[in-house]
This record gives structure tokens, sequence and C-alpha cells, in this order.
């Protein structure tokens, strides 16, 4: 009976030690915070050779101008702003062939 007892209380301690070194574990784990690499250790992305296409001919409209380009993998976004309501809008223009693919703006009533 001595020995049941004592594999018992054993065990129990057991049980207790390995639940505070989960908690401890869990806790240092989630205290640290992993630092943002450097820009001199992330590879510069790898260009891919891009077909050329010409000149692209991109209807803007009476009065509007591109405020803002964002070349996006092959995509070219252009923000395009003015006084006329058609100006108001975003154009996706296709970098492998040229092509418009869309504009994004306000409804037109």
């Amino acid at each position: 009976m001595l020995l049941l007892k004592s594999l018992v209380i054993g065990m129990g301690v057991l049980i207790v030690l390995g639940m505070a070194l989960l908690a401890w574990g869990l806790y240092h784990k989630t205290g640290k915070q992993e630092e943002p690499a450097s820009l001199s250790s992330v590879a510069p992305p790898i260009a891919a050779p891009m077909m050329t296409f010409g000149d692209v001919p991109v209807d803007l409209g009476q009065g509007c101008t591109i405020k803002t380009v964002i070349p996006d993998g092959s995509r070219l976004w252009l923000h395009l702003e003015g006084t006329a309501a058609q100006c108001q809008r975003v154009l996706a223009i296709d970098l492998t062939n040229g092509r418009t693919l869309g504009s994004v703006g306000p409804l037109q009533p």
C-alpha cells in the first residue's frame, strides 16, 4: 500500500512539474517578438524579361492628369485626377501586352 501511495504522489508531482514547464515555455515563446529582416538580408526580386510592345495610347480624357503610377507585377495602376467626373478613376494596364484591363471610378449618372 505504501508503494502505491508513493507512486501516486510521484506521478502527481510529475504532472504538476510538467504543467509548470509547459506554462513557462508558452510564456517565453509568446514574449519574444521576431525582429523584422533588415533590407540588406532580403534578396532582391528576380526580374523576368519583359516583352516590348511599343507605345500604348491611354485615353485619359479632357483635363485629366496622372496623379500616381503604381507597378504591381505584370500590371500598372494609374491613378487619374482632374476636374471632370470622368477623371476620378484608376486605370489598370497589362504590362505584358500594353492592353488596358479596365478602370475603377465613380458611377456616371
